[in-house]
């Protein structure tokens, strides 16, 4: 069964409406695309891909300290090297700034509200971690530890 726009954008007004940490959600006009704001600023943009019924999400991580800038890549390219464990998530760099992003996919099957949550939260999660982590900048001794830690990827 595929999943349309409304479907989702119903889904989200649920979720937003039971989650106190979400202070808004916003739908891009004409497409289905929103904006989901957290009450700590973090920013997910979700799209939905209704042929494989799935939301693709992305979040700016920011940048890390220029010092640490090298060792930050090297860990986030360790966690898209994880695929198994990850998720399915990986790490981008955005235009034009060359700001860290965290990508994934969370999948609605037949449009139920606590699929979308587990998932949309799991992904909230590992993004709040990761722009932590690069905001400090991640130092290798530091970062594999993070990394290879089962509760960090769960």
């Amino acid at each position: 069964m595929t999943i349309d726009s409304n479907q989702v954008a119903q889904l989200l007004v649920e979720l937003g409406e039971r989650t106190p940490c979400i202070e808004s959600i916003v739908q891009e006009a004409d497409a289905p695309r929103w904006a989901i704001e957290l009450d700590d600023g973090l920013i997910v943009l979700a799209e939905l891909d209704a042929d494989r019924s799935r939301l693709s999400l992305e979040t700016d991580l920011g940048q890390p300290p220029e010092e640490h800038r090298l060792a930050t890549c090297e860990a986030l390219m360790m966690f898209t090297s994880l695929e198994h464990a990850s998720h399915d998530w990986a790490m981008a760099l955005g235009e034009p700034n060359g700001e860290f992003q965290l990508c994934g996919r969370v999948t609605v099957p037949d449009a139920h509200l606590a699929d979308l949550q587990s998932g949309l939260f799991a992904f909230i999660d590992q993004a709040q971690q990761w722009r932590e982590i690069v905001a400090r900048g991640a130092q290798l001794e530091a970062s594999a530890n993070e990394i290879y830690s089962p509760a960090f990827l769960a």
